[in-house]
């Protein structure tokens, strides 16, 4: 019982680590849309 929950929540914190990942691109640019051209350099 106690590898089964072991082994979920790796499987759980690889996912999130996954999402993570993915996601960060889309919120930087969703951020960067705000921001003011001078605000870049």
């Amino acid at each position: 019982m106690k590898k089964h929950t072991i082994s979920k929540m790796m499987i759980h914190l690889l996912l999130l680590a996954g999402v993570v990942i993915v996601a960060f691109p889309f919120v930087w640019m969703i951020l960067s849309s705000f921001k003011s051209l001078p605000d870049f350099f």
